[in-house]
């Protein structure tokens, strides 16, 4: 090594020589040094091997030359062996070399200045000095030469002079001889020595004549254009040589990693082991130098570009790279200064290979940001590496040049159970976008947002606070839900605010990269936004790593994908060889032509992907198998190394490596941020600085430490944040700590990060309780677990806040494991609240089974039947959620008794309600409104949870219609009577009024209807109105006024209901508003579109029930539109009759099962099939149901009246006749009190009873009756069933054209109806 040196120096003694001021000598890498020290040793083994050799130095030499031809990959193979501790020698060597180069760069740059300085004055003494000397030279050689010779080399010395005045007479004559002979070979034009100046006493005055004329010609032009010229030439030279002999044997050549020039040809011809010997000159100590370092030589051989290469190459190479050049020049100029620092990152600035993704997903903005049509979804895989990240974030710039708003976010493997991370995170970018920019799209977000979320901006406020720049709540605004409520409100939510800023002047664009790692609750917000038609203008883009067909994600892209989302899938691969190659020359910034040796070989190794493409260029620049020249301002690179060198599959191990070759404590800072994950914010970075901690770790100066892995291009700067460049970076980092360490450090960052949580209150919590829980398994002190497990309690509560469940539950899962032995006996209260929130979270997100588990220590343990009715409500919940309504009101109505309420069950149940409904009549007797008004407030806890309870029962009652649910009503008003209001207390009056509705008593049904809704504005509390709203709007006011005016406030209950996660009794009122648009004669088409809608938003909120009770009817629009096959069976799109009646009955849905009956028995009746209605019907009045709204007992007597009466014209059947005239009874009882409803049903079903019975003159007013009620009350259905039935009146009579003219105007109201199947029917079924 010290050989190496000592050459080292000597050749810098060389270059001092020849120039005054020299450059200093660049610094070396690791590997230079390394390959010095093993070339010398290897090459002293071989001499001594010489010398010893018997035979005599002939017959050894070539066995030296075998060894000599192997020794670049003899080195090479010793450097991949080598442990990080025997690198790190040559590491501090280089480091030591490169503050060298430095600091004599430093003096090079003053020296250069001071020569400078002192050429201004002594450039005319130099040049009068050369010029004596010039003369001196013509005059010995005119004794020899005749008078045109010494002229022409005398002018010519005389340009040489003006040229180059530093250099030798004898060597600028000779060269600037050549150049003037630029055709002729080197060996036509000799030095200019008194023996080889007879050649020139043959030149002619004629030839003298033209040198003349051209020497003045050439004169006119400046050395500097000159020079130029000769330069550019030369570079062309050397690209041509580069071709012959690989460009990095001009590398090694030239810096040779300082071969000596004793072995320079051999050594260099050894490294290059494809190329020919001839194809590599012979070095010598005299033409080494004067080749690669004294350029000016060169320069002035002009003969020999034109020798080397033909004229066409060369100008077709000078072009291209004047053309590359000129595009590059300020990038040529910035390179040049970075490399005297020796930095440079090879960061692709731009994509490749990718324009038709970029395409893709511009054409689809396009078609979001002008249409009005749904969400828009591109989903982008690859493996890791493939840049998927670079191609969505490209797409910020062009979007928002177009008016878009572009927000990201990233989720974490780290941070999976902070919750929502990557949603928050974009949408506080998108607020402080807004809050940031222009006061007028302020103002107009600030309104959209108050008019589509409303009070609900209090809720968005506690996920994302810098929603508060926008609009003026205060952030402790919550909902005050739980449970599945809470989840699905927030979703409801999100697309409310999307709804609100997401518009055509504003389209916007939400960008979540590493899906992967999303948590389900961010899953299901994404699928809440693309999925619902109410959002415009919106493009959901989102980017993952490969997964198997089991991960949620993949589970979740499937049932969009079925669902027909409008979605786009691109898979990104490897870039192509043509792509590798175009990104290589634009990091090395030079002509693709001339980088490709070195782009196939990376290709080869790295087979395209860009992580690992980049890394590996890092990796060969650090190795110096590539560096920058700053001599010839261009990148060399030695191919057949890089061929040779043995890599991983993948970029883990480079990046490990480039890890590894970091001073200590850079290396130290790389691993404490690696343990928060890739994004590391600045308050967290402030936590750890404070304090002496930070030195226990190898660290002094954290902040410093990071910038310095910036610069090293492993992390970037987010602003104030930093972030891992890959995700890969951050685990090898990980990696790198030893586990023993992992939960110490850990430890420490959880503990500097909730010392400082003042810092950022926001996220203190979550950051720290993850920190601490990675690290829990090393404490060993009962009260710092305990401490503990109270933090993830209190993570779990913000986490069930924000409707995060599945973080919620992990937090409380650790935290009851950091309890230990016999925890209820030592923490009770504790247990109490881990147990119970962890039941509560696991129902909410389907994991029943273990819920159950948590549900039975909290029984086993609490000491009190208060300590278990939290636990209570959650089990009956969970089994109302699963469908099992008849086990959730046997286990409601156990728990009630325990509360004091208990309810006598009896196989006579209906005695049983009119028992209590006579004591709940005799309680309210004689009491005015103000006094039901003015009642006391509840205070008994007890009483309070019994009410709680029966609310949340008597829906689950009312379903399975088992005589339960008017015994729940009575009870909850006569619980209000007896010890005052509470919240539930409204709904009792509401109810109320609906038992009376089945008793006869309408007046008071109203009466109880009504105070139900001024109590609700006394209380000024919204939580029981959607359940109110339902009672009043499908069971009361029906009674008075027309079913039209049901719908808005029907949909007002939906949407409170939504609001404050009333879900069950939303989807109550949201069902009934579809029934009663069904039966108001709305057009279908457009009851078909409204149901569609809402079918959707009741599958996401999981309201089986509900969802499936619309069923018969939406598959009955699409029946009567035509869209079945048979029309008078429910088969088809939405559903399948069989499959569904056997579902109802084997769960003992009895009004379900008796719903589906009366549609189809309806449908056969619309279509002519007489006696298979009558068959359905007998089946539905199999199921007797204590309780009916007015929609569907006049529904059921219009129909079944109709069916009757047409059994009876078509057996004479007197049973039939008696039916029928049961149900005009039944029907007239609606007609008194709504004829709006009901009156042209009555009408019909009396001229049907008259036909039947022979009265021609009152059927034939009854259906002119009949007719007009129904236009005038727009039931245009029954308008259109009253003319067929009169039409075939008229046939029975005989009046055809009466008939005719009557099957025309039915024809005509069933196809405004939409009801094109049953229109067709009438014209072909009837002549017109």
């Amino acid at each position: 090594m010290n050989q190496g040196k000592k050459r080292c120096r000597d050749k810098d003694q060389t270059e001092s020589d020849s120039d005054e001021v020299s450059h200093p000598k660049r610094f070396l890498t690791s590997y230079n040094f390394f390959f010095i020290h093993e070339r010398a040793a290897i090459m002293k083994a071989q001499s001594d091997k010489v010398r010893k050799n018997e035979s005599g130095h002939k017959s050894a030499l070539p066995n030296a030359k075998v060894q000599i031809k192997n020794v670049s990959k003899e080195i090479a193979s010793r450097w991949k062996g080598l442990s990080p501790k025997e690198k790190k020698t040559y590491i501090d060597m280089a480091n030591n070399d490169l503050a060298r180069y430095q600091r004599d760069f430093d003096a090079y740059k003053k020296r250069q200045a001071e020569k400078e300085k002192k050429q201004k004055h002594n450039v005319s003494e130099e040049c009068s000095s050369i010029q004596s000397c010039t003369q001196s030279k013509v005059h010995q050689l005119s004794e020899k030469v005749k008078e045109p010779t010494i002229n022409e080399a005398k002018s010519g010395l005389e340009i040489s002079c003006s040229m180059e005045s530093n250099s030798s007479c004898t060597k600028q004559g000779t060269s600037l001889l050549r150049s003037m002979v630029p055709h002729a070979k080197d060996d036509s034009v000799l030095a200019t020595s008194p023996e080889d100046t007879s050649q020139l006493s043959s030149l002619s005055k004629d030839i003298y004549r033209k040198k003349q004329a051209k020497k003045e010609k050439k004169q006119k032009h400046n050395a500097g254009e000159e020079y130029s010229s000769a330069y550019s030439r030369t570079q062309s030279v050397l690209r041509h040589f580069s071709e012959k002999v690989k460009e990095p044997t001009i590398n090694e050549a030239k810096s040779g990693l300082e071969i000596s020039c004793s072995m320079e040809t051999s050594l260099l011809r050894s490294m290059v082991p494809d190329a020919k010997d001839d194809s590599v000159p012979a070095i010598s100590p005299e033409n080494i130098m004067p080749f690669f370092s004294q350029s000016k030589a060169v320069l002035d051989a002009k003969g020999a570009v034109e020798k080397t290469r033909g004229i066409a190459i060369e100008k077709e190479i000078e072009k291209e790279d004047d053309v590359f050049i000129r595009v590059h020049q300020n990038q040529l100029s910035d390179m040049k200064r970075d490399r005297k620092m020796g930095t440079h990152f090879f960061q692709a600035n731009k994509l490749y290979g990718r324009d038709k993704h970029l395409l893709t997903i511009m054409n689809t903005y396009r078609k979001v940001a002008q249409s009005k049509s749904s969400p828009e979804m591109v989903v982008v895989s690859g493996y890791s590496g493939t840049g998927k990240t670079s191609l969505v974030l490209r797409m910020q710039k062009p979007i928002t040049d177009m008016g878009g708003v572009f927000i990201s976010g990233k989720f974490d493997r780290f941070r999976q159970m902070e919750p929502l991370s990557a949603i928050t995170a974009a949408f506080t970018g998108f607020c402080k976008q807004i809050a940031k920019g222009n006061m007028e799209k302020l103002h107009q977000t600030r309104n959209a947002i108050k008019e589509k979320v409303g009070s609900l901006s209090g809720f968005l406020v506690n996920l994302i606070p810098n929603l508060s720049q926008i609009i003026q709540i205060p952030a402790s605004t919550s909902l005050n839900v739980g449970g599945l409520e809470a989840q699905r409100i927030l979703q409801y939510v999100f697309r409310l605010f999307v709804r609100a800023v997401a518009t055509p002047s504003q389209p916007l664009v939400l960008f979540i990269d590493d899906l992967q790692w999303a948590d389900p609750m961010s899953l299901d917000v994404i699928d809440s936004l693309v999925t619902d038609a109410e959002i415009k203008s919106f493009l959901f883009l989102g980017s993952h790593r490969g997964i198997d067909g089991r991960h949620p994600l993949a589970r979740k892209l499937r049932s969009l994908e079925y669902r027909q989302v409008n979605s786009t899938k691109i898979v990104l691969g490897n870039l192509s060889e043509k792509d590798t190659n175009e990104m290589v020359s634009d990091l090395l910034r030079t002509a693709p032509i001339n980088s490709f040796s070195l782009s196939n070989a990376v290709h080869r190794k790295t087979s395209g992907n860009v992580l690992f493409t980049l890394q590996f260029l890092r990796s060969i620049c650090d190795e110096g198998l590539m560096r920058f020249s700053s001599e010839y301002n261009q990148w060399q690179w030695d191919t057949a190394m890089i061929m040779s060198k043995k890599i991983a599959d993948n970029a883990v191990e480079l990046i490990a490596h480039k890890i590894l070759l970091l001073p200590e404590q850079t290396q130290n800072a790389l691993k404490l941020i690696s343990c928060l994950g890739c994004h590391c914010e600045k308050f967290i970075l402030t936590s750890m600085s404070t304090g002496d901690g930070l030195a226990n770790f190898g660290c002094i100066d954290l902040f410093a430490s990071i910038e310095l892995n910036v610069k090293e291009g492993l992390v970037d700067r987010m602003g104030s944040d930093y972030r891992f460049a890959h995700d890969h970076i951050q685990q090898v980092a990980y990696s790198f700590i030893a586990e023993s360490e992992r939960g110490k450090m850990h430890l420490w960052i959880g503990n500097q990060v909730w010392t400082n949580k003042l810092l950022s209150s926001e996220k203190a919590l979550f950051i720290a309780v993850g920190q601490l829980n990675k690290g829990s398994i090393l404490i060993d002190e009962t009260h710092e677990r305990v401490r503990i497990a109270r933090l993830n309690l209190q993570a779990a509560e913000k986490s069930k806040s924000l409707a995060a469940f599945v973080p919620a539950a992990f937090y409380l899962h650790a935290g009851i494991s950091l309890l230990g032995k016999n925890p209820w006996t030592n923490y009770y209260d504790l247990c109490l609240q881990l147990y119970g929130s962890c039941a509560e979270a696991n129902f909410c997100i389907g994991n029943f089974d273990v819920m159950e588990g948590q549900l039975k220590e909290v029984f086993s343990n609490a000491r009190c039947l208060d300590d278990e009715l939290e636990s209570f409500f959650i089990f009956v919940s969970a089994l109302i959620a699963q469908n099992k309504m008849q086990e959730a009101l046997e286990v409601g109505l156990l728990v009630s008794a325990q509360l004091g309420e208990p309810f006598l069950m009896h196989s006579n149940m209906r005695s049983i309600i009119m028992v209590e409904f006579a004591k709940t009549k005799k309680m309210i007797e004689g009491k005015l409104d103000d006094e039901f008004l003015t009642m006391k407030n509840m205070n008994d806890n007890h009483k309070i949870a019994a009410m709680r309870l029966m609310y949340i029962l008597a829906l689950s009652a009312f379903q399975s219609d088992s005589g339960v649910f008017p015994l729940i009503c009575l009870r909850m008003m006569q619980t209000s009577l007896k010890y005052g209001l509470c919240d539930e207390s409204a709904y009792s009056f509401a109810v109320l009024g609906v038992l009376c509705c089945n008793f006869g008593q309408i007046n008071e049904a109203l009466r109880f209807g009504q105070l139900s809704l001024r109590l609700l504005d006394i209380s000024k509390v919204n939580k029981c109105l959607p359940g109110i709203y339902a009672c009043l709007y499908t069971a009361i006011i029906p009674h008075f006024h027309h079913y039209r005016s049901s719908l808005q406030p029907l949909e007002l209950g939906y949407n409170v209901g939504m609001r404050n996660g009333d879900v069950s009794y939303a989807t109550v009122c949201i069902r009934q508003f579809c029934v009663h648009l069904f039966h108001c004669g709305e057009e279908l088409a457009t009851v078909e579109r409204i149901m569609r809608k809402y079918d959707k938003i009741m599958m996401e909120l999981k309201q089986e029930i509900y969802q499936k009770q619309n069923f018969p009817y939406w598959q009955a629009v699409l029946n009567l539109m035509g869209h079945s096959h048979d029309p008078e069976q429910l088969i088809g799109e939405v559903m399948n009759q069989q499959q569904l009646l056997e579902e109802t009955i084997g769960c003992k849905r009895s009004r379900s099962t008796a719903i589906i009956y009366h549609i189809q028995s309806w449908l056969a009746y619309i279509f002519g099939n007489h006696e298979s209605a009558s068959r359905i019907m007998e089946k539905r009045q199999a199921i007797i149901l204590t309780t009916n709204p007015p929609f569907l007992s006049c529904s059921l007597s219009f129909v079944e009246g109709l069916i009757s009466f047409a059994m009876a014209h078509k057996t004479g059947e007197t049973k039939w006749s008696v039916l029928g005239l049961k149900c005009i009874e039944e029907i007239e009882k609606y007609s008194t009190r709504a004829p709006s409803n009901c009156k042209h049903k009555l009408l019909v079903l009396q001229a049907e009873s008259a036909f039947v019975a022979g009265e021609y003159q009152i059927a034939q007013e009854k259906y002119d009756e009949a007719i007009d009620s129904a236009g005038k009350n727009n039931f245009i259905q029954d308008q259109a069933l009253a003319f067929e039935r009169q039409g075939i009146f008229h046939i029975n009579q005989g009046n055809t054209s009466m008939a005719s003219l009557c099957f025309a105007q039915a024809h005509s109201a069933y196809l405004a109806w939409g009801a094109k199947r049953k229109a067709d029917l009438i014209r072909v079924k009837f002549s017109f």
